[in-house]
């Protein structure tokens, strides 16, 4: 699990269901400009079979939760999950 926390203005939650689809982004100065960054991380992340979670980070901010599992990679190619 990997925890990542800011004390900024946090991610409204009109845009809390689309924030890591590429371009999306709490900053609308420039559009195409932002919104790359977290459309990255979630693509690498889903990629592991991991999730990435936001939750407001009191008393300002976001907080986001990664987890990726761990895996091992057999000779064949297949994957199996680590229990420890």
């Amino acid at each position: 699990m990997i925890e990542v926390a800011d004390q900024g203005c946090g991610v409204p939650e009109a845009l809390r269901e689309k924030i890591f689809e590429q371009g999306v982004s709490t900053r609308s100065d420039e559009p195409g400009e932002h919104g790359i960054g977290l459309y990255l991380i979630a693509s690498y992340v889903g990629r592991c079979g991991g999730t990435i979670t936001l939750e407001d980070n009191d008393p300002c901010g976001t907080l986001f939760s990664l987890f990726i599992p761990k895996v091992k990679k057999n000779n064949d190619g297949t994957i199996n999950p680590i229990n420890r």
